[in-house]
């Protein structure tokens, strides 16, 4: 069985696809929340040539590639200037916090200071929103990351430790957005009720490994299981494809490392996204 570790015949074009993939991501909300307020990111088209002059190390995990990403966003956006971007703040050898972005907003000379979250979310019914979406891995959740962002990351601007580092700006005139992009997947025939969440989010859906391997709907589609720097990637553009049983091979293998997976999906022409679970949703 041939194996191909990346799903595209044209390499030079893997890091542009991924960038595209980002820019076409939506907000996780539509409206400020906790009492955060929203960072306005908005798609911005470009050709493959324009994008040459981007560059990034292969080996760049996908949180570090999608922090490059908003920083070439930046750059390429007329209404932001870059001031400043990931500043840690340390006291006695201890790293205290991390500041993502400062962006000045060239209509008015405004200086943003912008938290960058990237998130793929598995939804679970629970009576309150913010408790239903956890990462596929279960080793992060929604609640608890608007938790940190609320009570450690924006009150750190008035850290006196970071009013030192940050004594160039008008600590007082900086205001504080959160560009909170997220992928949220539902169980398959799950009615999700999106109330707080932007449903623009939902990308696809999830289901058991059992069920891939019972289910007659799976039997005669084609897959693909994208590395994790892929996961940005509209699954359209994959070029390798691997029948049920190559793909049911591939998936125990990932399952050896204890990880759940996300797996593109061919029909005929048409392509879906799915993050399959070790253990029952």
């Amino acid at each position: 069985m041939k194996s191909n570790k990346t799903p595209f015949k044209n390499q030079d074009k893997r890091l542009y696809y991924q960038y595209l993939g980002f820019i076409n991501s939506v907000n996780l909300f539509t409206q400020d929340i906790m009492g955060m307020k929203h960072f306005n990111f908005e798609a911005q088209s470009i050709s493959y040539e324009d994008f040459q002059t981007f560059s990034l190390d292969v080996q760049v995990p996908l949180g570090k590639r999608v922090e490059r990403f908003f920083e070439f966003y930046i750059q390429e956006n007329p209404n932001y200037k870059m001031l400043k971007k990931n500043i840690q703040i340390n006291h006695n050898k201890t790293t205290i916090g991390e500041f993502d972005f400062f962006l000045e907003e060239q209509n008015n000379k405004k200086v943003i200071h912008v938290e960058l979250v990237y998130k793929f979310y598995i939804y679970k019914e629970h009576t309150d929103e913010i408790k239903r979406y956890h990462g596929p891995n279960n080793h992060d959740n929604l609640e608890d990351k608007l938790h940190k962002l609320q009570t450690r990351q924006f009150p750190l601007l008035y850290n006196p430790y970071a009013k030192e580092i940050l004594k160039e700006l008008d600590i007082s005139k900086v205001s504080q957005e959160l560009c909170f992009l997220g992928n949220v997947f539902v169980k398959q025939e799950t009615e999700a009720n999106f109330e707080v969440i932007n449903p623009n989010a939902l990308a696809g859906t999830y289901l058991s490994f059992e069920t891939f391997l019972t289910d007659a709907r799976y039997k005669n589609k084609h897959y693909f299981i994208p590395q994790k720097e892929d996961w940005l990637v509209e699954e359209k553009y994959a070029e390798f494809w691997y029948k049920h049983e190559e793909t049911i091979e591939k998936i125990e293998k990932y399952f050896q490392r204890n990880i759940s997976l996300l797996l593109w999906i061919k029909s005929g022409n048409e392509f879906e996204k799915a993050f399959v679970l070790k253990s029952s949703p």
